[in-house]
């Protein structure tokens, strides 16, 4: 937890003041998502820690919810290595501070009293409290709807509820006890409970699966609020796999002018470990798509604890390429991935070998790409392809270590 004091505040402020300088993009109010996606990759790369995009929109006030959000030491920690304070600035801060309460000393002794009635006041606001949250069912399977049971202490601050899926943060109402959310896609979900400051309970994974293959498309610029529209795989597989097309994502009541991202998800619990697999998939993108000059696809397994994902672009788009693999990132505004940027518009046979927590890359029989990562991502709970416009899939097959299917499915 935690505790958030005067002192934590000044400290919070003058490391953002030194990240928005280090980052050199102007006043973080002007910051766009693609901004705060390239600090996460700027910070990760300098500290070795992962902050995301969306956490760091909520430090620097830039989230859909106008709550004020404090981070954890390692997050701050992080932050202060970014911007590569030095051990003098914080002397020079010290040195501040220190003038700053001589010079109060010389204030009449009224002015002090006042001063340390407030500090009384503060650090009675700041004791360390908690609260309890748990999933009592799930009504469902993608979309599903959760209900958890909270408890909550008596407290003059106002008590909300994280669902861990960029929905906003939600008020806790001290005379109800159960609260329900809706998922509009499967994945791993961190739900906790917090104040304005500091996160009061454990964190609960929630884990939304799937009935089978199922597929969803949404528009590439909405809120989290806007509806995901679901897409019928049986009537959008023909010769050349699965490929819904603009005719048929109009069917179902989408405006195909718009940007589109199509997303064909399975999650199961499998038991597996996800340190070791065979990925083998035939996938392009569709030739033409309003708006779009950037076609890419993704390809990702997801554990428990990490995942690994790829992202590949069409040529001359590799600025946009990215991967992860546990707690590595890499995203081409800052990284040489254009191994990554093919003619994806042509199918293209992808093969992902994992031996024991080292990721080799085949493109088209050709080795593209080679690492290793440190953090197990634990079993595997899913995979997910996505496509900005529409896709095709011929094939999909993840295997074990001992070549035993863990999902497959020739469309």
């Amino acid at each position: 937890m935690v505790l958030i004091t005067n002192k934590y505040k000044k400290r919070l402020n003058f490391i953002k003041k030194g990240v928005i300088q280090k980052f050199g993009k102007g006043q973080s109010t002007n910051w766009r998502n693609r901004d705060f996606e390239d600090l996460s990759f700027d910070i990760n790369k300098a500290s070795k820690v992962l902050i995301s995009a969306t956490t760091l929109k909520r430090i620097f006030g830039k989230s859909k919810t106008s709550d004020k959000y404090y981070p954890q030491e390692s997050t701050l920690e992080a932050m202060e290595k970014y911007a590569t304070i030095t051990v003098n600035e914080k002397i020079t801060i010290l040195h501040f501070f220190k003038k700053t309460t001589f010079l109060l000393l010389i204030v009449p002794i009224l002015i002090a009293g006042i001063l340390l009635l407030y500090r009384l006041q503060i650090s009675s606001s700041d004791k360390l409290i908690s609260a309890k949250i748990e999933l009592k069912k799930i009504d469902g399977a993608n979309p599903a709807t959760a209900f958890f049971h909270y408890e909550i202490p008596d407290t003059k601050d106002s008590l909300f509820v994280s669902f861990g899926d960029e929905y906003p943060l939600k008020h806790l109402l001290a005379t109800k006890q159960l609260i329900s959310h809706f998922y509009r896609h499967p994945g791993i979900f961190n739900v906790n409970v917090s104040t304005r400051r500091q996160v009061l309970s454990d964190t609960l994974k929630l884990f939304i699966p799937t009935t089978d293959w199922q597929a969803l498309a949404h528009y590439y610029h909405q809120n989290y609020t806007e509806r995901y529209f679901p897409v019928p795989i049986e009537l959008t597989t023909g010769d050349e796999g699965f490929h819904p097309t603009r005719k048929d994502l109009a069917n179902i009541g989408m405006d195909t002018t718009q940007i589109i991202v199509l997303r064909l998800d399975n999650f199961k619990k499998t038991g597996i470990n996800g340190d070791t697999f065979n990925l083998k998939t035939r996938i392009k993108n569709i030739n033409y798509w309003p708006t779009i000059r950037c076609y890419s696809a993704y390809i990702n397994v997801i554990g428990e604890s990490g995942l690994i994902s790829f992202k590949l672009t069409n040529e001359g788009c590799s600025q946009f390429g990215e991967f992860t693999l546990s707690e590595k990132t890499a995203q081409g505004s800052y990284a040489d991935l254009t191994n990554f940027s093919l003619n994806i518009k042509s199918w293209n046979e992808i093969e992902i070998k994992n031996t024991n927590q080292h990721v080799q890359v085949n493109i088209n029989s050709a080795i593209v790409f080679q690492e290793e990562y440190n953090n197990s991502i634990g079993e595997v709970l899913g995979v997910s392809l996505r496509f900005h416009g529409s896709g095709y899939i011929d094939y999909f097959e993840l295997l074990d270590k001992n070549n035993a299917p863990i999902f497959e499915q020739n469309f």
